[in-house]
Order: C-alpha cells, then structure tokens, then sequence
C-alpha cells in the first residue's frame, strides 16, 4: 500500500503544503502499514515544459526537463493510491498539476501509471470557494489517465483557520465538519485500495487496448 500524496501548488511553502502534510500524519495514524510519499509540484518548475516547448531550451535545460519528467512519473508509478492537494486559482486548478495528468497519459508515460488506481480530491481555498477544482479534476483528468476518483472529495474553506482550529472532527463547527470528511474520505480511499489492486492486473491490458478515452 503505497500512497502518494500530489501537492498541486506552485509556490514555495503554501497552505496546500501545510494540508498535505497534515494529511501525511492522518494516513500515518489510519494506516500505519502504508508507505506515504509527497510529491510537491513546486520543486519541480520545469514541470510544465513539454509537448514540444522544451526543443527550444538549451541542452542542459534539455536534460533537467527529461529528468523531472521521469521522476514525476516514476511516482506515478510506484504509488497505489492518489491524494491530490489542490488550490483554487482563479476557479481552476494549478498549471503544473494540469500538465502532471498530460504526463500519466499512455503516449507521454509509455504505459498508463495511474490506471485504476484510486484517488481522493482535497481541494483548498482561502475564502469561500474551492469547488471548481472538483469538477475540473472528476470532469478532464480521467480521460486518458484512467484514475478512478473516489465519490468523496474534501473542500477546505478559509484554510487558514482551519489550519489553527483543533482537531475536534465530532463537533458541529465548520472546521470540525471539514476534518471529519477529510478523515472519511481517507478512509474510503484506503478501502478503494485494497479493492482496486485485486482486479486492477484484470483492468489495465483493457484500458491499453483503448487508452484514449471518448
């Protein structure tokens, strides 16, 4: 059981960062057995260089852009199970995380690494929003990464205070509603696990027939 948890925001030490690490620990103590890895997309700026745009680069800059392609889809690869930590830019998700999705597609990753494998959406914002990354990840990235989304996904509103709020999931405040979905879609996520690995070796020679879903 190897989870891996996608922080999807660009920037150096953001809230996103704070909430994966969060959710680090809460896979730790829900499933000691786990091995969790984090996979922060701001060391990685040279995410977004590809389909084509890193011809123009100098061969050195050439050879950092392969490099961090492949340690990106290593990860993809190696992991059972998704995490992605997302915030809400402008009503959409980050750049480089939409690029990462190009990235586990058969013809950039020479296979399909995250095919049936199952993924859980936390999705972050600073006020009130935070549900458009939902439906941008469940509507475009499936298509031809062949991840299964799990049906729950966690929107953390002023994640600020949620951050200082105190670990408390059986009240009835906000923040308290928001950790206690958090801890039951990590749950669901870790169940979907178990179930997915037994048929998953069944489901991927199926999605290599047909990898570029309609």
């Amino acid at each position: 059981m190897n989870a891996l948890i996608i922080c999807a925001s660009q920037r150096q030490e953001a809230e996103s960062a704070k909430v994966s690490q969060l959710i680090g620990r809460l896979m730790e103590h829900i499933e000691p057995k786990a091995t969790i890895n984090t996979l922060y997309l701001a060391d990685f700026p040279r995410a977004l260089h590809c389909y084509g745009y890193h011809a123009a680069e100098p061969v050195g800059n050439q050879q950092a852009i392969t490099e961090e392609k492949k340690i990106l889809q290593d990860a993809l690869r190696h992991c059972t199970m998704v995490i992605v930590v997302t915030p809400e830019w402008g009503g959409m998700i980050p750049p480089a995380l939409t690029n990462l999705f190009l990235l586990s597609a058969f013809g950039s990753a020479n296979g399909m690494p995250l095919a049936h494998k199952p993924g859980f959406i936390v999705s972050i914002s600073a006020s009130e929003g935070g549900h458009y990354p939902i439906s941008q990840l469940r509507g475009y990235t499936s298509k031809n990464s062949h991840l299964t989304w799990i049906p729950l996904h966690c929107i953390i509103r002023h994640v600020e205070r949620f951050l200082q709020h105190p670990w408390s999931p059986e009240d009835e405040s906000p923040d308290s509603h928001t950790q206690s979905r958090l801890i039951t879609g990590l749950t669901c996520l870790i169940a979907y696990e178990s179930a997915l690995k037994t048929i998953r070796e069944a489901l991927l020679p199926l999605s290599e027939k047909h990898p570029f879903g309609q």
